[in-house]
């Protein structure tokens, strides 16, 4: 059954999904260069047309990362304790 408590955790499932997409990781080998993830791979690391659909989602993207780490965290911990109290 659709509720709005499932909405919600729907949407903060997709939150957590774009926050935590690395653009690059730390190399494991002894080379100085990062291994390419997810957006680097489909060119998407830099912003060429900030108004483009693509220039935006970029910089959504970002900011979730940057601005939400935070919030996230504490808006998770207290979902997660919900559920373990409520059920």
């Amino acid at each position: 059954m659709f509720t709005f408590g499932g909405l919600l955790q729907a949407i903060l499932l997709v939150v957590n999904g774009i926050a935590i997409l690395q653009d690059t990781t730390p190399s494991t080998n002894n080379s100085k260069r990062p291994v390419k993830q997810f957006l680097a791979k489909m060119g998407w690391t830099r912003v060429e047309d900030e108004n483009s659909l693509k220039g935006k989602i970029i910089t959504m993207i970002n900011s979730v990362r940057t601005i939400l780490r935070v919030p996230l965290i504490i808006v998770n911990i207290v979902v997660a304790a919900y559920l373990l109290v409520a059920g």
